[in-house]
């Protein structure tokens, strides 16, 4: 049986219709929209929002946009091969190779960090975060490498860039949607709760800094043993000599996550201070307000102020120690 016939079969269907009556639009109404790079579907979302907007009432949209998502990941599903299908639960829709079996246990390990996040957030994921007619996440996990390098190479067009390898990635182009690279057909959940985090605040301004501190304390949540998060000493004089010698600026814009040898400072620093925040000064919902509340293009320090009675280069300085910590008046970052 059909996805699109699953879906109309049963009493009610997903996407609301009920026995016998036909689905909210058609799944070839969207098959302009699609078009195919490098042997994988990739949606349109301005056009078949256009398509949307064309044939239906405003009230309707996010409705009609689920029913284009479920027919993207069926045509996506079939380009990958037999062995892919389309899971859909309440909260998500997972194109993978596993069976419904597996989708499930993916779906109930990531669910402590999941709703963790709603709760930070004082929303439930499904809602507001994601933007728009978002309801549910939409996951892709490919066990091809080449696939998975096929499909997400179309987002980063630069050529001229080399890039690393990666285990998943967010993206928040057109219908924002996580990409999974399962080496070996293992899916790792770490990464999964990391980008699911970044995709939940999506559209938040947020700083860098807070955004990957936050996807990483969320990824304690599913790690098999988890062990708590602690610094060597050695880590630490080298956390306090990277930025003594080349300044924290980078750190405050973000860029400093793309650099080589600037990445795992960044990373461990943006963790320490989360860490910090949400189990001690940030308790009490005030942790919350910031999150609400902060802005990249000051890196944060006007909601610090607000809402934790302190500066970000104050809250630096209780781990690196005094100096030159707060980030200057100009400090922005689109990134």
């Amino acid at each position: 049986m059909g996805f699109w016939s699953r879906i109309t079969g049963g009493s009610t269907s997903r996407d609301g219709t009920h026995q016998g009556q036909r689905p909210l639009m058609e799944p070839g109404a969207f098959s302009s929209a699609l078009h195919k790079l490098h042997g994988l579907p990739h949606m349109d979302w301005r056009q078949a929002r256009n398509i949307i907007s064309q044939r239906l009432e405003p009230e309707l949209t996010g409705a009609a946009v689920a029913c284009a998502v479920r027919y993207w990941l069926e045509m996506m599903a079939a380009a990958g091969g037999t062995r892919y299908a389309v899971f859909e639960d309440s909260d998500f829709l997972i194109m993978h190779s596993g069976g419904a079996g597996r989708a499930r246990r993916i779906t109930e390990a990531i669910a402590p960090a999941w709703h963790l996040i709603g709760n930070l957030m004082e929303i439930s994921p499904k809602g507001d975060a994601g933007g728009p007619g978002l309801e549910k996440r939409a996951i892709l996990i490919f066990d091809n490498p080449d696939q998975y390098y096929d499909y997400i190479c179309v987002f980063y067009p630069d050529q001229n860039t080399v890039f690393g390898t990666s285990a998943g990635v967010f993206l928040s182009q057109g219908y924002p949607h996580i990409v999974l690279n399962a080496v070996a057909n293992a899916v790792s959940l770490q990464t999964l709760v990391h980008e699911l985090t970044h995709s939940a605040v999506a559209n938040l301004p947020l700083p860098r800094w807070l955004n990957e501190g936050l996807a990483q304390q969320m990824e304690d949540l599913v790690r098999a043993a988890h062990l708590p998060f602690k610094l060597s000493a050695r880590e630490l004089r080298v956390q306090q000599r990277y930025w003594g010698w080349f300044g924290i600026q980078r750190f405050w814009s973000g860029s400093s996550f793309n650099l080589k040898g600037g990445q795992r400072p960044s990373y461990q620093l943006s963790e320490v201070m989360v860490r910090s925040l949400m189990t001690g000064r940030g308790r009490n919902g005030l942790f919350k307000q910031f999150l609400l509340h902060a802005h990249r293009r000051d890196a944060g320090e006007q909601a610090a102020r607000r809402f934790l009675n302190v500066g970000v280069g104050d809250l630096a300085a209780e781990f690196l120690g005094s100096g030159p910590w707060s980030p200057l008046p100009t400090t922005e970052s689109d990134e």
